[in-house]
Formats: structure tokens, sequence, C-alpha cells
């Protein structure tokens, strides 16, 4: 759903608004939007209230309604005294929140200010499970391996190629706690388990390295971005080359 006209004219005050970008002052984003969900962006309070209340008019006269789940950010947020607020459907207010605050969008947890930590605690949290339900039914370990690959791995996937934050300490760990989980089901000796390469390990079981698979999700990501014709980065300019990548887990 998006409410500007060409990406950046508000028809009902008759001016430009939108974000704009400082490396590319041509490149103003109004809105973005899947689905019914949307979002609205300014470089000033006064363009956001003129923008929502186009919004508002669009929902009227389409039928439509603003979700109670919607959510609006600051990033130089006041506390919550701020009188920065919109106004909503059936006369409730629309208070900003500060740009830490973590939302969810099309699946992922983000926030204004690029902190992922409630991402970054559901991906622990859903491989430590994943290790307690394999240890507590005991899993054949070649199945259990098959669940890395087709249960795991996907779970946490999107928080690999989205949350910002993901250090290679926290891969190393993720990927550490799979190989020692595989490896008790296995029976395997403690001392043995401790001391085995994790990519020796990863390649014989045939299993995705964390790392690496965020690696590899990143910079597939960053090739489709740069070479394609529906973004604004790939119609300025297709991608002839790609700079060498000198940070191993690319943010």
């Amino acid at each position: 759903m998006h409410y500007m006209r060409d990406g950046k004219n508000n028809l009902l005050y008759e001016l430009q608004t939108g974000y704009c970008f400082s490396n590319d002052s041509s490149t103003i984003t109004s809105s973005t939007g899947y689905a019914d969900d949307a979002m609205i962006y300014t470089m000033s309070w006064e363009q956001i209230w003129k923008m929502h209340q186009w919004t508002l008019e669009f929902c009227r006269a389409h039928g439509f309604r603003i979700s109670s789940k919607t959510r609006y950010f600051i990033s130089s947020y006041e506390g919550t005294s701020d009188p920065r607020w919109l106004p909503g459907e059936d006369g409730q207010k629309i208070s900003p929140l500060s740009p830490d605050t973590e939302f969810r969008y099309l699946g992922a947890y983000l926030s204004l200010n690029l902190s992922s930590k409630k991402q970054i605690q559901i991906m622990n949290n859903t491989i430590m499970n994943w290790r307690w339900r394999a240890i507590a039914q005991k899993i054949d370990p070649a199945m259990l391996a098959s669940t890395v690959t087709e249960y795991l791995i996907p779970k946490i996937e999107l928080g690999l190629l989205y949350a910002y934050g993901i250090t290679e300490e926290m891969c190393n760990g993720w990927t550490r706690t799979i190989i020692h989980t595989l490896a008790h089901t296995a029976h395997m000796n403690k001392t043995t388990a401790k001391n085995i390469s994790s990519q020796a390990f990863c390649r014989l079981a045939n299993i995705p390295d964390v790392g690496l698979r965020m690696q590899t999700l990143r910079i597939t990501e960053f090739f489709l971005l740069i070479n394609s014709n529906n973004c604004q980065s790939g119609k300025t300019a297709l991608a002839s080359y790609v700079p060498s990548v000198t940070n191993p887990l690319i943010r």
C-alpha cells in the first residue's frame, strides 16, 4: 500500500514529503509496503503529521482502518512526555516510541537504531530448545542431523539475514552447540567432541556452519540488490564489480 504519488508528493498539502538520504539528495523515500503492512518516513515532525493526515484520508476514502498494532518512532525521542503524538481513529492517540524499541515487521524484529537484541534472543532460544528436545527425546543422530538443515537453520535464517549485532563469536557458539548436541546423541567422547574442528565436523556431517551460512545469505542478498532494476541502488548503477569484503560477517 503506497500513499505517495511518484513516491514523493503529498497531494493533501501539495508539497513534497519523505525521507531524504544524506548521500543522495535525489533519493526520497516516502513509504514502503507489503500486502497490508506499510511504513511512512519523514525528516520532521511537521511532515509526519501531514503524511499521517493523508493516510487517514486514504483510509476513510477506501473503507480501511489503521491497525491498533501501529507503531510510531521518533529518532529524537524525548521520553514518555514527548508531545509529538499522532491522532488515531476513534479519537485515540498514537504516542511516539524511542528509536531502540524493537518491532516485528515481516517476520523479523527490527528497531530504528538498528538494534536486534530480541531477534538474537529468539535465535538463541530456538537453538537451545532444539538441543533440549534432541537430548530429552534421544533422537537418532542421523535423523537429528537432518533436522539441522530442514528445521533449525530455516527457523533462524531470517535473523541471520537481517539481524544487526550478530558477531563471529555468537555464530561460532551456535555452531559448537549444534556440534556438541550431535556428538552427545552419537555418544562421542567429550574430549574428542571438544577438540574436533567445527568446519571439519560440519563438512563430514553435511550440516551448515552458522557463520558461513550467514555470510552466504548476506553476500547473495548484496549481489541481488546491486544488480537489480527493482531497487533504487540497482537503478542508479548496475554493478560491474563487487568490492572485496574485509569483514567476514557482513553487516
